[in-house]
């Protein structure tokens, strides 16, 4: 990890899973899973994250040549991410601190397009401290992003 844990708000997702929506549900309980997998992983030590990572990258990697989908990577679901934060209209800032990014840069010059975002894709807020703390490069941006060029 490079830099400080970030906190997200996913009361959307629980919303819609205590709405008994299967597809939230099933998410969720993945979610919850790998999180404990991840603190499990970190109690073992300083590889034992590392470790954990390289397994869930070569499994994701066998699965997608099952699957016969080439390029698909861990990092594809941070594209994604990027993408639905922007097409749900998250400012800059906010899509920065979702990301982990100290500057609202990263994200939006680097990762997913909004055109690519998933329309009502449920997502976490980050906490308001540290949307804070992103250091602004971009200028004020309310509501959609605009693409750079």
């Amino acid at each position: 990890m490079t830099g400080p844990v970030r906190h997200l708000h996913l009361t959307e997702l629980r919303a819609r899973v205590l709405s008994e929506d299967p597809a939230a549900l099933e998410a969720w309980e993945a979610l919850t899973n790998h999180l404990a997998n991840v603190k499990r992983a970190r109690e073992k030590g300083p590889r034992g994250f590392e470790k954990y990572y390289e397994a869930c990258r070569q499994g994701l990697h066998r699965l997608s040549l099952l699957a016969g989908i080439k390029g698909i990577s861990l990092y594809t679901s941070r594209h994604q991410f990027a993408a639905d934060s922007k097409r749900a209209g998250h400012s800059h800032p906010q899509t920065a601190a979702e990301m982990g990014h100290a500057s609202d840069r990263t994200a939006v010059t680097h990762y997913g397009r909004r055109v690519q975002g998933r329309p009502g894709t449920p997502l976490p807020l980050p906490s308001p401290e540290e949307v804070k703390t992103v250091r602004k490069k971009l200028g004020p941006s309310n509501g959609p992003h605009r693409e750079q060029k």
